[in-house]
């Protein structure tokens, strides 16, 4: 017989071993990430407008074809827009409802997001849902904005905290309204928010730097701008959309080898959830009214969970606070 053949045999045992583990791992993969909860409201938005920044890919884009399904207006940002139309078209053609924009924003750019914040109040007179989706994750970048601050973080947080100020007063008018900063799993890793450098070869606040820093700030931001707006009326929320699928994979390929890259990404498409799958968590966020009346809460499959144990932390949020309003030049209305 064939296993009579010693290398044969221990070949396939090791072979079997193999593959056992290979699928013990995606089935954990799979339990640890690869799932999610849909959102099951009815809620129809007849008559709201909704605020989507990152619009046009991935989780940002689902978001926007179901909200439109529901009736809203939609406004996606983009830094290109002509890039954007092409995402216009496309969730105008899959939901019929035309009633779908695409502005310009650069995030990193104070002087865009106060052109766009200064548009949207001459043109819309309500504003009933914003959602802070727009992201970048590459560890490879040393960038810096043309302020001096870490470009990721410039991207995920500090332009949020600056667009989301400058729309607080039509959220206001167009009560009960919600704002939506979406973070990630990752913001739960353990580490140090150092607040205290000022400056480090350049960079500005350089322990305000990178993807999870950022999205431990979101969090914070939600928690922290949901105190303030006690009574107003306008609830903040900050959302995990889980592993998914996404552009933010790309920037992988300028780091890792090659031939690793291929097994990561192979495993990662395995375990990930599809973009529709990821936005059901936000979906949930911006229309479930059992929500309504609850501010300030972290979101993990349409769950409420506690966050990093630093977001619970009053004297960091209130220093994170500070620090930001210095950043965009909002002290004066501290």
């Amino acid at each position: 017989m064939v296993l009579d053949n010693p290398i044969v045999f221990y070949t396939l045992v090791t072979v079997t071993i193999f593959v056992f583990y290979v699928c013990l791992i995606l089935a954990g993969g799979k339990f640890l990430f690869g799932w999610t909860r849909h959102c099951k409201s009815k809620t129809r938005l007849f008559g709201k407008t909704v605020i989507i920044t990152g619009g046009r890919t991935g989780v940002g884009k689902e978001t926007a074809v179901d909200l439109a399904e529901r009736g809203a207006r939609i406004i996606i940002t983009t830094r290109n827009c002509t890039r954007g139309e092409e995402a216009i078209k496309e969730i105008k053609n899959r939901t019929g409802n035309y009633n779908i924009e695409c502005m310009e924003l650069d995030l990193t750019d104070f002087d865009s997001i106060h052109r766009f914040a200064t548009r949207i109040k001459q043109s819309e007179i309500r504003l009933d849902i914003l959602i802070n989706c727009a992201a970048i994750i590459d560890f490879s970048t040393t960038n810096v904005t043309k302020y001096g601050h870490d470009y990721i973080f410039a991207t995920n947080y500090i332009g949020h905290f600056l667009l989301t100020y400058l729309l607080l007063d039509l959220l206001k008018l167009s009560v009960p309204s919600r704002i939506i900063n979406i973070s990630s799993l990752m913001h739960m890793l353990p580490f140090d928010l150092d607040l205290k450098t000022m400056c480090d070869n350049g960079v500005k606040y350089p322990g305000l730097s990178g993807y999870m820093v950022s999205k431990l700030a979101v969090v914070m931001h939600a928690r922290s701008l949901s105190q303030r707006l006690t009574g107003s009326g306008v609830s903040v929320y900050a959302v995990n959309p889980g592993l998914v699928k996404t552009e933010l994979y790309i920037p992988f390929k300028s780091k890792i080898p090659a031939c690793f890259l291929k097994v990561l990404l192979w495993y990662l498409r395995k375990i990930s959830l599809t973009p529709k799958a990821g936005a059901q968590c936000v979906i949930y966020a911006a229309v479930e009214e059992s929500l309504q009346g609850s501010s300030g809460i972290y979101l993990d499959k349409s769950k409420v969970v506690d966050g990093n144990k630093l977001t619970k932390n009053e004297g960091l949020c209130q220093q994170l606070w500070d620090m930001s309003m210095e950043i965009c030049g909002l002290q004066q209305y501290a």
